[in-house]
């Protein structure tokens, strides 16, 4: 898909503050693994965390395709920095979906003005992808909801001035009785509990938050009762549109390869000169170019308001894809150079690759999604399907 002239210039203007603000600091963000909020506020500043939010309540309503746009840039410099964005400048998008218009007036317009927000709540240690196995609960007494439960490394909890949390409203209906909250951070009973020290994606303030007694307004309950599930999905489809995170960090490994392909000398020549590694990369560009087309191509049906749930899915099961095997093949290029050293640039975007490879959902989850899209009634997936395990006898 062809970018506009406006789309190329805003490209290369975010480029620039990312060189700026954000290159010269992507290594200390990653061995620190302390979250850049003097970084954030600097982005925020220029306006990006309010991308997607509607001009009526002050936002720069950006396309998807252009927040896409920025996304990208970010994770080519920091996946990190790419994460910490794709949670909290899109979690504008639950409210404007599903909120009241009181709570899209409250917590859009708290974006807007510098606040940091979660995007999802819901990874538990005894659940995340099933959301049926999720323990958090919410029980209703007067004019608040009191939740209980652990939530599970969420990003960027050591910020996020407020979260959407999923929490069983009628337990025994498993996954049909799940609800959505906004849960702000000084709520009574909300602390946020041990911050992770991950493999990749340093940085990005991962943290439990822990709900003990969390007395929450029941003006809150974002959506209707026991509509977690659908509210999830709707806020996933969004997120799907988006893979600049792959893209990103795809785009960079490349870029690294290629580099060192051509300064790196073995047998008095460099070695792009030798055909099988040669073809390695050009076969690393095909695949970043595809998985860029089709991402895309989902930001832009995206904004045309079409809900494509199964092309969304393609999208970033692809870009994850392409990301992983990118990747790896730039870390066998370098070879020692990068694999011995934990901290070299190589290796970071190798781990913050490998990292985000399940964010958002599971590769496997993402085909069982396209997997009902193609098949209907007889996809493996379906609970009705001949061939699901639980019609056999």
């Amino acid at each position: 898909m062809l970018l506009t002239e406006k789309q190329k210039a805003l490209q290369l203007s975010i480029r620039k503050n990312v060189q700026k603000m954000l290159v010269p600091r992507a290594d200390d963000i990653d061995r620190s693994n302390k979250f850049p909020l003097d970084i954030v506020k600097a982005f925020i500043k220029e306006g990006y965390m309010k991308t997607l939010a509607p001009k009526e309540y002050g936002g720069l309503e950006w396309s998807t395709l252009e927040f896409c746009l920025l996304v990208e840039e970010l994770s080519k410099a920091s996946g990190s920095m790419g994460m910490i964005w794709c949670t909290s400048a899109q979690a504008c998008v639950m409210e404007k979906k599903f909120g009241t218009e009181a709570q899209k007036k409250k917590y859009i317009t708290w974006l807007v003005n510098g606040a940091i927000a979660n995007f999802a709540s819901s990874s538990e240690p005894h659940g995340g992808t099933d959301m049926g196995g999720i323990k958090t609960t919410a029980v209703r007494q007067g004019d608040y909801y009191i939740l209980n439960g652990d939530k599970y490394y969420l990003e960027p909890a050591t910020h996020a001035d407020f979260f959407h949390v999923f929490a069983k409203t009628e337990p025994e209906k498993r996954s049909r009785g799940i609800s959505c909250f906004i849960v702000e951070r000084n709520f009574p009973g909300v602390s946020i509990g041990k911050e992770a020290e991950p493999v990749g994606l340093r940085g990005a303030g991962l943290a439990e938050l822990l709900l003990r007694d969390a007395k929450i307004p029941a003006e809150n309950l974002l959506g209707p009762l026991n509509s977690g599930v659908r509210i999830a999905r709707g806020g996933l489809d969004q997120a799907g549109a988006v893979a600049g995170i792959p893209l990103g960090l795809s785009q960079s490994a490349l870029d690294m390869a290629l580099d060192y392909s051509v300064s790196r000398i073995a047998f008095d020549k460099p070695i792009a000169s030798f055909q099988s590694l040669n073809f390695t990369l050009v076969d690393m560009a095909i695949k970043v170019e595809a998985a860029r087309s089709m991402a895309y191509r989902a930001a832009a049906i995206a904004d045309s308001g079409q809900a494509d749930t199964k092309f969304f899915e393609m999208s970033s099961t692809f870009a994850n894809m392409v990301s992983y095997e990118v990747v790896d093949r730039a870390i066998e290029i370098f070879g020692g150079h990068a694999i011995l050293d934990m901290w070299h640039p190589m290796t970071r975007v190798w781990r913050d690759a490998h990292s985000n490879y399940g964010a958002g959902g599971t590769t496997n989850l993402r085909r069982m999604v396209i997997s009902r899209a193609l098949f209907g009634d007889l996809s493996p997936a379906h609970p009705l399907s001949p061939f699901s395990v639980a019609t056999r006898s």
